[in-house]
């Protein structure tokens, strides 16, 4: 994706084509932390719910970083909504992957915690497939994002758009990406607090 400019994408589209795989992979990151939170805690319902959503992001993610637009849903009541034209829209691209993510959508809750979590170890299996993380984890998903976030950025500072700077730093700290990096760099992968 990041060379898309040079294959003679307009700086505009690529900026927004860059945006939307940033927040596509802020989400990811997002639910993540979420999906280890869930099985830390032993909420099994709230597990396979979190996995799920994790495939419908990377799903949607996979899609825009190849050019094609899924539709936006604010509504958490919609997710179900995006999944399903994320779904039929990846199955006319790639209908073997399609398949996959249907077989996990329509899988029942397992019963017990060790169920869950091997349902879930899955759910991440296909997550680094569809984002291309060879580890889904913690530190992963962070760098990934603050990689992307950097691109975006970078456009940017190219196209001359001004920033609305999220990231205020106490004199003497790192950058943004520094920082980000530096956190991801400390971060356990998912289930390691279980096996302490």
């Amino acid at each position: 994706m990041i060379g898309e400019v040079a294959k003679g994408t307009s700086l505009p589209v690529a900026l927004r084509r860059f945006h939307d795989a940033s927040n596509g992979r802020l989400e990811i990151m997002a639910l993540l932390y979420d999906l280890d939170g869930a099985l830390e805690a032993g909420q099994a319902g709230l597990a396979r719910f979190t996995a799920i959503s994790l495939i419908e992001a990377s799903v949607a993610l996979w899609l825009r970083e190849r050019g094609i637009t899924v539709p936006s849903f604010a509504s958490i009541s919609l997710t179900s909504a995006r999944a399903r034209v994320a779904l039929s829209l990846l199955a006319g691209v790639n209908d073997d992957l399609a398949q996959q993510v249907s077989a996990l959508y329509r899988a029942a809750l397992p019963p017990g915690m060790a169920a869950v979590r091997a349902f879930c170890q899955v759910a991440i299996a296909l997550v680094g497939e569809l984002t291309g993380y060879a580890d889904v984890s913690p530190a992963s998903v962070v760098s990934g994002w603050a990689d992307l976030a950097q691109a975006v950025r970078a456009l940017c500072d190219r196209m001359g758009v001004p920033l609305n700077d999220f990231y205020w730093a106490p004199p003497g700290a790192q950058t943004w990406y520094g920082d980000a990096l530096e956190f991801a760099a400390g971060q356990e992968s998912l289930g390691e607090a279980d096996r302490r």
